[in-house]
């Protein structure tokens, strides 16, 4: 599967200014990504685009290279992470890193 954001943008209207403007994304399900930035600056907006929970105020999302439904099974998720609840305080740092990698 293939995950695209074409051109997209972004603003709510009860704030002035746009939250990104022209953002291009392609991640493929084999890939991991991240997106990194200081608080306010749209990481978690694009995310709710990304995954069809805001309509982009410009650009699309394609997955696979169609539209995501706009009814219905979305197959793009959100899936929220809670920093002290995600990782095993019991763990050593070594052994979560590990916990995320792929077993040959």
């Amino acid at each position: 599967m293939v995950l695209e954001g074409i051109d997209l943008s972004f603003s709510y209207e009860e704030k002035e200014g746009t939250v990104f403007e022209h953002v291009n994304l392609r991640v493929e399900s084999t890939e991991r990504a991240a997106l990194m930035g200081p608080s306010g600056f749209g990481k978690t907006t694009l995310s709710k685009v990304l995954a069809g929970c805001l309509p982009p105020a410009q650009g699309k999302v394609l997955l696979n290279g169609s539209p995501l439904p706009k009814r219905g099974y979305c197959p793009v998720q959100m899936i929220w992470q809670h920093p002290e609840r995600a990782v095993n305080p019991r763990l050593r740092l070594g052994d979560t890193l590990a916990d995320g990698q792929e077993v040959p």
